[in-house]
């Protein structure tokens, strides 16, 4: 469920970036945002 939920938080946030952003600012943003979300999974897993 909670993999669904990312596929669909990246989809919406990729799509987004890419309408507003050139493509010199796209990289870097997906970047940070994938940082922080494999950061969140890691402590997800350690807490359990």
């Amino acid at each position: 469920m909670l993999r669904i939920l990312f596929v669909i938080i990246n989809a919406i946030f990729i799509s987004t970036i890419s309408l507003v952003s050139n493509r010199e600012t796209i990289i870097p943003s997906v970047f940070i945002f994938f940082s922080i979300q494999y950061i969140y999974i890691l402590k997800q897993y350690i807490e359990e």
